[in-house]
């Protein structure tokens, strides 16, 4: 992950071989070579949506949030970390509607719409990790909770008498 990419500072702070290991990352080799993954047809895009992919993979390559790998035969591709997110214009609605939010309550460094945000794991730009574990009743908030959440937002919401923006499926 991203932490491995800070690992010379973590070299001039300890020599401890443990936590140099977990900032480096794990390396989990199979007992059993994994299955054969079926083969996937690239996908064909528009020339717009094209750029428009390339502009947000190299925002993302500069933020430092992702970074070029070379393809290999042993790689391990995943949906796991596909994540919902809401358009830039239909955020841009919202906030045009209910004003500037003080803080994005379930965001990551991939998909935060504030400046300051709580990720739902460790996340190096999260202000906090966990919106569950803050009060939510002295920030106008701003959240797009995943989906199996909303119950959960809700009542938080009515217990602490917050107020904010909730995006939720219709």
């Amino acid at each position: 992950g991203r932490l491995a990419s800070f690992v010379h500072r973590w070299e001039s702070l300890t020599s401890d071989p443990v936590v140099l290991e977990a900032v480096r990352g794990y390396m989990i080799p199979f007992t059993v070579a994994p299955p054969a993954r079926p083969s996937c047809n690239q996908p064909t895009f528009s020339r717009l949506i094209s750029l428009a992919c390339d502009e947000k993979i190299n925002r993302l390559l500069r933020k430092g949030a992702i970074y070029m790998v070379d393809p290999s035969v042993d790689q391990f591709l995943s949906t796991f970390f596909l994540i919902e997110k809401l358009s830039a214009s239909a955020f841009d609605v919202i906030r045009q509607r209910f004003g500037q939010f003080e803080i994005d309550l379930f965001a990551s460094i991939l998909n935060a719409k504030c400046e300051r945000y709580l990720s739902w794991f460790p996340d190096p730009g999260a202000w906090a990790v966990d919106a569950f574990t803050i009060t939510w009743n002295s920030v106008f908030f701003y959240a797009f909770p995943p989906f199996i959440l909303i119950t959960r937002v809700l009542r938080k919401i009515v217990d602490e008498s917050a107020e904010g923006v909730v995006v939720v499926p219709w």
